[in-house]
């Protein structure tokens, strides 16, 4: 799957939401490694199954941080 956003600003005044479903029987993680002339940066991603027992549910949130500053 793929996510793309139009070059143009018009999105950048509100939130992006994107929403997704799980697939997968067990949990599933990448990582994914960058290395660069003046930092390091990694991403790690981990799933969990699509179906899990209600109890085994605690509350969440998640916050996704895009940075396009430049330097």
């Amino acid at each position: 799957m793929r996510i793309g956003l139009p070059a143009d600003a018009a999105h950048a005044d509100r939130d992006v939401v994107i929403d997704y479903a799980l697939a997968g029987r067990s949990i599933d993680a990448g990582l994914l490694v960058h290395e660069g002339p003046d930092a390091n940066y990694f991403l790690l991603l981990a799933q969990p199954p699509a179906r899990v027992q209600a109890a085994e549910i605690v509350p969440r949130e998640y916050v996704f941080i895009v940075d396009v500053s430049a330097r």
